[in-house]
């Protein structure tokens, strides 16, 4: 999923002025941070960590940056309760969907600050052994602790509606 998202990003960038190559995480959020502000947007990320970003809100700002017809304004909460927050996430979520985005998150996965996916534990029991990793092969869990998800899920969600506004399927990438 992030290789392709990537992939495709990277042979649109220099759509938006850059040199082409892989397009890193820093050059996704810089994108959409630039991408709200230009709107003359209040609402703004530090990072995939900014605690904010559960409001929905800079979200639904973004799409709205790249094509404010795909926005209903009345339908935006203020994203300070919980349900005001899932509201946002879902509004998102199907505004993307009509820009013809195709996301692999949930509402949760935004709402959420600390976990948001419940993976498998191979190990379902305490481990044992003293030792943090015993095994020979230092990471021995083949699925990302799920702090780690939540901002991964979020930048493909950024990185999709970054490669469907450089294509030029709605709306302009500048």
């Amino acid at each position: 999923m992030r290789y392709s998202l990537l992939s495709t990003v990277a042979s649109l960038k220099s759509s938006l002025g850059g040199s082409g190559g892989a397009a890193s995480d820093e050059d996704i959020l810089r994108w959409a941070r630039e991408k709200v502000a230009s709107t003359g947007s209040t609402v703004s990320m530090r990072d995939l960590h900014d605690k904010s970003l559960s409001s929905g809100r800079f979200l639904v700002e973004l799409l709205a940056a790249v094509e404010p017809r795909c926005v209903d304004r009345e339908l935006v909460t203020p994203g300070v309760t919980a349900e005001e927050k899932k509201l946002n996430a879902k509004y998102a979520i199907s505004s993307a969907r009509k820009l013809g985005c195709t996301l692999f998150l949930l509402w949760e996965d935004i709402v959420e600050v600390t976990l948001t996916l419940t993976l498998p534990n191979p190990h379902p029991h305490p481990h044992p052994h003293p030792h943090p990793h015993p095994h020979p092969h230092p990471h021995p869990h083949p699925h990302p602790h799920p702090n780690q998800v939540r901002p991964k899920m979020l930048l493909s969600f950024l990185a999709t509606v970054m490669a469907t506004a450089v294509a030029g399927g709605t709306g302009s990438a500048q």
